[in-house]
């Protein structure tokens, strides 16, 4: 019972641990697609170590899960420095996801490579410990080493996948918004021509009830109509112009 017990309070914690650890990636990306991306990469480091660990036989006990816990707040580390340089490539102008992810894993590659082995070869002399403790601790040192090498091919393999999907730059997302609102005014403004016109052609009518001559009427009404063709055709030019000017901001 006291084991039992101690193994469903570790997967509390694992539960836990997972769910805090999105909370402060997204606290500090201040993104949500940039958050979704860790949390994926957490999720498919931990599904890996756990195939990884039925096929060497290793079963769900106090160790391995302690070292799932402790594995959840590094496998996130290696996406999150694939997001971390996707997006400083965003902040240095670029505008295609595509070149800023590839750019970044240029960038980024060997550094998250060499973040894995160094951390691996912390944790895989473990499992050579003599005697019984060494017994133990192979199962934690090898489920360690492999979700943490799990999330370096995550980081190579599908962050930057789902960076070029997911991730846009901020401005981008901002210019779509100016020029979105930027028709919207021209469409308003049109409505208005639109109605202006209409209001003068009623106008127009009355008049010729009042017995303004009918061929007055209608030079007067080829003249509206002109007026409000003009007006239309000079509000798309102001919206093209505009639009051309937010988008070279």
């Amino acid at each position: 019972d006291f084991l039992l017990a101690s193994i469903a309070n570790v997967e509390e914690t694992l539960i836990v641990a997972i769910f805090l650890v999105v909370l402060v990636v997204y606290f500090f990306l201040q993104d949500f697609r940039a958050t979704i991306i860790p949390s994926i990469a957490i999720i498919v480091s931990l599904v890996g170590t756990f195939a990884c660990m039925a096929l060497a036989g290793f079963t769900l006990n106090l160790l391995t899960l302690f070292a799932l816990v402790l594995a959840i707040g590094t496998v996130v580390d290696d996406a999150i420095v694939v997001v971390e340089a996707v997006q400083a490539k965003f902040d240095a102008g670029y505008t295609s996801p595509y070149e800023a992810t590839k750019d970044a894993m240029n960038d980024v590659t060997m550094a998250v490579i060499s973040c894995t082995l160094v951390f691996m070869a912390v944790f895989i002399p473990v499992s050579f410990m003599p005697g019984t403790s060494g017994i133990f601790y192979t199962q934690f040192g090898v489920t360690l080493a492999t979700s943490v090498g799990i999330s370096c091919i995550c980081a190579i393999v599908l962050c930057p996948a789902l960076c070029a999907m997911m991730m846009k730059p901020a401005n981008e997302e901002r210019r779509k918004g100016l020029v979105k609102q930027a028709k919207q005014e021209g469409e308003d403004a049109k409505i208005s021509v639109r109605n202006a016109r209409r209001d003068a052609i009623d106008a127009l009518k009355k008049s010729i009830k009042d017995g303004m001559p009918e061929d007055v009427e209608k030079d007067a009404e080829a003249d509206v109509q002109k007026v409000h063709d003009k007006f239309i055709k000079r509000i798309d030019e102001m919206v093209a112009e505009k639009e051309k000017e937010i988008m070279t901001v």
